[in-house]
């Protein structure tokens, strides 16, 4: 990006240049500038700056990202801006349709229904959630996104219930050809669920939402790989559907060979303390909030209250909210 003035007057020699830059992927950011949504790169003329004969020149480097948008002036320290003016700059077509295919040659954690007003798809890496559309028409550069992460911890929050990653197209997306693409880092802690909706702006309304089963880091894998071996060794006190083992900490349903769709179920979990006649402790959960689907296995996990348990009910729902199968099996022993 150069800066030009010919003839050049000593006063040219005194300004700060205004120039802040957006990329198409809010990520490609410094870390402590991803919240401005740009990098700022102000500078002044004698740091990047010379006087050649009777024209002054200053130059400065852009970043190496794909950049949507710069915006440039001048001013003198102290005083109104001299001026500025927005650029357009085009992304990089080439890396842009490279990660566009890579993506997209993966099944969606969400999958859009069809339609003329369909949405977004979404895709969940350990690092960043990402949504896609192709074909993807000018209207859908003004999507809205609600992207709500929850940690295992709720420290790590300070009590907050979610971090809250809301964001707009044009703040993290670029069309190119006829796809879309906009992506959010997801946070470093471990996460518990995301939820990811879509908000159509000219109906006031949500376009849809739902909740994502997140990738297992190497660790996690490694870690509920042996929990499953565990389990293996011991009686379950239920075989089917899914298998259930009861520990004096945790109930745990699992199944093998497990396919994508035995990741959608929510279950039906029951306790019956034994000092206490009627009346249980509903603590019914999503496999998308305490299970992992890994090596054609599923394992979700809950944990028990410390009180006495008589008998605990366990099950799991259909999409209406209807048991599709239910059984009580005698609580853990204390």
């Amino acid at each position: 990006m150069s800066w030009v003035q010919q003839p050049c007057v000593p006063a040219a020699l005194k300004p700060k240049f205004l120039l802040f830059v957006t990329p198409v992927n809010a990520p490609d950011l410094p870390p402590d500038r991803r919240r401005f949504g740009f990098d700022n790169r102000n500078f002044y003329f004698f740091e990047r700056g010379v006087r050649l004969d009777d024209a002054c020149l200053a130059v400065a480097p852009l970043p190496d990202y794909p950049i949507r948008h710069l915006r440039v002036g001048q001013w003198s320290p102290g005083e109104p801006a001299l001026w500025t003016a927005d650029l357009p700059a085009r992304p990089d077509r080439a890396v842009y349709r490279t990660a566009y295919r890579a993506l997209t040659a993966q099944p969606p954690a969400y999958r859009a229904l069809p339609g003329p007003r369909a949405g977004f798809n979404a895709y969940v890496t350990p690092a960043r959630l990402t949504l896609a559309k192709a074909p993807c028409a000018v209207a859908d550069t003004q999507a809205r996104f609600v992207v709500h992460a929850e940690p295992v911890d709720p420290r790590v929050l300070a009590g907050r219930p979610f971090a809250n990653l809301d964001f707009a197209f044009p703040a993290a997306g670029a069309r190119v050809d006829t796809a879309c693409l906009a992506s959010v880092p997801l946070p470093a802690y471990p996460l518990r669920r995301l939820t990811v909706g879509q908000w159509q702006a000219d109906a006031d309304r949500m376009l849809w939402q739902t909740e994502l089963r997140l990738s297992l880091t190497p660790a996690g894998e490694a870690a509920y790989r042996a929990h499953y071996r565990a389990l293996a060794a011991a009686t379950p006190a239920l075989r089917e559907p899914f298998r259930v083992y009861v520990t004096a900490s945790a109930v745990t349903f699992a199944k093998e060979p497990c396919t994508e769709s035995d990741t959608a179920p929510k279950f039906l979990l029951h306790i019956l303390p034994a000092h206490r006649r009627g009346g249980f402790d509903n603590r019914d959960f999503h496999f998308a909030w305490q299970g992992a689907h890994f090596e054609g296995r599923c394992l979700a996990r809950a944990p028990l209250p410390a009180y006495p348990i008589a008998r605990l009910r366990v099950g799991q729902f259909r999409s209406d909210a209807d048991p599709l199968w239910q059984a009580e099996i005698r609580g853990p022993r204390r």
